[in-house]
């Protein structure tokens, strides 16, 4: 009998084209450190990688690796990965990983907090005081003389590039972005930040700085751009993030950390202090924006209603045309009017605010929400008023597709 090439194909749960790593079933945590710790024992090309990421210089010619590490066997503690470093079998360094899944919203400060308490596990004893602790978070990196934090955005950069090669990287990176709800490295295109009174700081600077609270631990989801909005909401340019990091902004010792990477911070954080008035003393979240891959906008862009918190727009949204009656400005359509097919829909979160839809001489009150048949062949006027000020947006239908545009109140203009 003829040997022919067996063409052979594994799947689990009738989903084609599976990798080892699909035998990690779900996304929760251990699993997902679990993905991580097979990698770095098996690909030489992630371990130096990752090592060189973190800093690691010293030699060594065999490491083990271990998942989910206890101290005992009746004790819940456990390390993450755990990173043994050998150089002709004697013991060199010792690696701590706590790694947090990749779809929570975990903070860097809980997972370094949780790193502390595993220094005296008996696997680390041949290491001495020879060892490194690290912090794989969601998102938030917290600048501290006991760890080196790192997000798994930046993992997955840097495994990235090393994966030209090697399958075994690849197959880890189609796995973790695939686990749910984080199919992209951002979950909006743009959010838009009031900036009021700081916003020559943070436009001067690159640096924008928030409380670190409850309120503000998620604040901002991971965008593609940042914008912030000045006297009357007006966006002018448009930011990537260089990195987000958790400092006290007076912290000599944190500054220079921060220094190592980004060479300019301490300058540039000392013209944001210059500019504007701060709380001292306090660990914040450091938003550190990129100067220099920046998009000037075409007209400058303002919502109709300006929020008190972020608002998030698709790209297509800013860099729109002028549309209004303001020369050289492009409004935003507000996230309260909504249209779909021709059913035209108010969400009215304020009992202050009125709308009113006019067309050939009728009126009707959309206040309290309800919806709308629109008409293709008519063009409408709905009315906005809000305290002392209205705004009119002309609503019609060009090319099959409803437009609207805008006739701002004249007390809203700069």
């Amino acid at each position: 009998m003829c040997k022919e090439e067996i063409i052979s194909e594994f799947r689990r749960y009738d989903k084609i084209n599976c990798n080892e790593f699909d035998l990690i079933s779900g996304k929760t945590e251990p699993k997902q450190t679990m993905a991580l710790g097979f990698l770095l024992s098996k690909s030489s090309n992630a371990l130096h990688a990752f090592l060189k990421f973190v800093e690691v210089k010293e030699e060594f010619n065999r490491c083990i690796v271990d998942c989910e590490t206890q101290r005992k066997a009746e004790n819940n503690d456990r390390i993450d990965i755990l990173l043994r470093l050998y150089q002709n079998e004697q013991p060199v360094k010792a690696i701590i990983v706590e790694a947090k899944s990749i779809s929570a919203k975990t903070q860097n400060i809980a997972a370094s907090t949780q790193v502390e308490k595993y220094t005296d596990f008996v696997q680390l004893r041949p290491f001495k005081n020879n060892y490194q602790t690290v912090t794989l978070t969601y998102k938030a990196k917290e600048i501290s003389k006991r760890c080196i934090s790192i997000t798994w955005d930046e993992l997955i950069n840097v495994l990235y590039k090393v994966s030209t090669n090697d399958e075994l990287i690849s197959n880890f990176i189609n796995y973790i972005l695939n686990i749910e709800g984080n199919m992209k490295f951002y979950e909006e295109e743009v959010v838009t930040i009031p900036a009021g009174g700081t916003i020559e700081a943070i436009t001067m600077s690159g640096i924008y700085e928030c409380e670190k609270n409850k309120s503000n631990d998620n604040k901002c989801k991971r965008s593609l751009y940042f914008a912030f909005r000045g006297v009357n909401g007006d966006i002018r340019k448009l930011y990537k993030l260089k990195d987000l990091v958790q400092l006290d902004i007076d912290d000599e010792s944190a500054i220079s950390t921060v220094e190592k990477s980004i060479r300019d911070f301490r300058k540039r954080l000392e013209i944001y202090k210059s500019k504007c008035s701060y709380t001292h003393n306090r660990i914040k979240y450091v938003y550190i924006l990129d100067l220099y891959h920046t998009i000037e906008l075409p007209f400058i862009v303002r919502p109709l209603e300006n929020n008190s918190g972020p608002a998030y727009y698709q790209l297509s949204e800013i860099m729109g045309a002028c549309n209004c009656n303001i020369d050289n400005y492009r409004i935003l359509q507000p996230k309260s009017i909504k249209i779909e097919g021709n059913q035209l829909s108010i969400k009215n979160n304020t009992k202050y605010k009125s709308y009113k839809l006019k067309n050939n001489g009728s009126e009707i009150d959309l206040s309290s929400g309800q919806v709308i048949e629109l008409s293709p062949q008519n063009k409408y006027e709905l009315e906005i008023i809000d305290g002392n000020k209205t705004n009119i947006v002309m609503i019609n239908q060009v090319d099959s597709q409803w437009c609207l545009s805008y006739e701002i109140n004249n007390s809203t203009k700069n």
